[in-house]
């Protein structure tokens, strides 16, 4: 076979190849041949995911910690009225205090210390309105006046969650009878029970 016939052949088997993607220049690379087989992007996709399963419950759990914590409550207010109470107040003062900075997203609960009366409905949704608004602009400046200086404007919102907190008496009883706790004997439990165990046999 003459030189010129055989590089006519070959020539028409590299157009034959390219025409079926079989030349170098078509060919899928190696990387993408292998991400038909295997997932690349193992293990960070799916490790990820299991990030994200673990930590957005303790996120969300965050945020309403935070959201109750900024709860002017009822009894931060003189009954049925907008009149912060010197607890308010020291709550107020708490939040402004904060670190890095004051808590600016606050809340206030909606006044549940108005008298319902079923004759008086409409009286009493708008009684409860209006307070809730007073509170709101009681709140506002109380807290204005505590950040003068910082120039942080509160966002104060009506809330309606329940309290979570608990009465001080019963912590309290705890702390009074933590040294009852502490005995001094010269037996212990362990030498009491060795004893029975002793006396048993």
């Amino acid at each position: 076979m003459s030189l010129m016939t055989r590089t006519a052949a070959a020539g028409g088997l590299l157009a034959v190849l390219s025409a079926i993607g079989c030349a170098h220049g078509n060919r899928p690379s190696a990387q993408d041949r292998y991400a038909d087989w295997v997932d690349p992007c193992w293990p960070e996709r799916y490790t990820a995911v299991a990030r994200s399963e673990v930590l957005d419950p303790f996120a969300a759990q965050a945020m309403n910690g935070a959201v109750l914590d900024a709860v002017m409550w009822n009894y931060h207010f003189e009954p049925a009225s907008k009149k912060l109470t010197p607890a308010g107040m020291e709550k107020l003062d708490y939040l402004v205090r904060r670190r890095p900075g004051p808590e600016t997203h606050l809340f206030v609960q909606t006044a549940r210390d108005i008298a319902y009366s079923p004759d008086a409905v409409d009286k009493f949704v708008a009684d409860r309105a209006k307070l809730d608004a007073d509170r709101i602009e009681e709140v506002k400046k109380y807290f204005t006046s505590q950040v003068a200086a910082k120039g942080a404007k509160p966002d104060v919102l009506v809330i309606d969650p329940s309290d979570p907190s608990i009465p001080a008496r019963y912590p309290g009883h705890a702390i009074d009878q933590l040294p009852n706790r502490y005995v001094a004997g010269t037996t212990g439990g362990g030498g009491g029970g060795g004893g029975a165990a002793a006396g048993g046999r």
